[in-house]
């Protein structure tokens, strides 16, 4: 099973900048970095849910503009719940393998992953849009901006050939969130997407060429088990006291209607959960 990493390359002026969704600052010099990203992604062949939550901060107070591609016009754009993300470390602490918990420390304490969220952001302004041309992509972006009360031009031009090679790709619809940053490092409510896709879908953003560090977990859903193609990032792993195991495990559809009703729904029956993560440069 191949996983599809994608990637952007962020505005030259940022100083540190990591993100599952691309965020520009509106206003300039403001250095905006993100030191977590957590994803859930439950994907059956043909459609995706796709749960992201970050931990954003900045250098001051600022407005920031995501962007975020997606394989297909999404069908379903809601608020999902911060709950999802403490379920999926629950159901990793409760199927520790038996061997590990006899031979170590026992519950979430044998795993390496741990889900840790601060402040929440709750507010979200989101617009989906469909866009064929980088040049007029970036012109109704400014009218967007100005219309929202936004005076500030963003400027797109390190951007501009990402943005194409996503539409040369077939990549034709962006989600737009305006939110508001401060110094403080806080939590953004997660969003749930579902879409059509016939790949599995991580929006993976880079930070700029002046790079940064940054650590990714993903917990991804799947019917048949991942065996390869998540390079640079690797399997989470259980540690016992002289053995490791990969975070990878079978899920019931009742554990994953917990996790989310919609993702219960999206399999229908149960699935194999494997937790990938990345620690390390982002300009990777």
């Amino acid at each position: 099973m191949m996983l599809q990493l994608d990637i952007i390359l962020m505005l030259q002026s940022i100083s540190m900048v990591s993100a599952d969704r691309g965020m520009i600052p509106i206003i300039p010099d403001v250095s905006i970095y993100e030191p977590a990203q957590k994803a859930i992604i439950a994907w059956n062949g043909q459609e995706e849910i796709l749960i992201l939550s970050t931990d954003v901060t900045s250098t001051d107070n600022t407005t920031v503009l995501e962007i975020l591609p997606l394989p297909s016009n999404p069908m379903k754009i809601e608020e999902a719940s911060l709950e999802s993300f403490n379920v999926v470390q629950e159901l990793i602490g409760y199927h520790v393998p038996r061997y590990l918990g006899e031979d170590g420390p026992t519950g979430n304490e044998t795993a390496e992953v741990r889900v840790i969220f601060h402040e929440k952001i709750g507010m979200h302004d989101i617009t989906v849009v469909e866009a064929h041309n980088v040049s007029e992509f970036a012109e109704w972006m400014n009218k967007f901006l100005l219309k929202s009360g936004i005076s500030q031009q963003v400027s797109v031009e390190d951007l501009a050939w990402v943005i194409e090679d996503y539409m040369l790709r077939g990549f034709h619809f962006y989600v737009l969130d305006l939110i508001e940053l401060s110094s403080d490092e806080r939590s953004v409510e997660p969003i749930l997407y579902k879409f059509d896709t016939s790949f599995l879908y991580y929006p993976l953003l880079i930070t700029s060429p002046i790079g940064g560090d940054g650590k990714i977990i993903l917990f991804l859903m799947t019917e048949d088990i991942i065996e390869s193609g998540y390079d640079p990032l690797r399997k989470a792993l259980y540690y016992g006291a002289s053995i490791s195991e990969p975070i990878q495990f079978e899920v019931s559809n009742e554990e994953l209607s917990v996790i989310d009703p919609s993702i219960g729904e999206l399999f229908g029956g149960k699935a194999w959960m494997t937790v990938l993560v990345y620690e390390g440069p982002l300009d990777n």
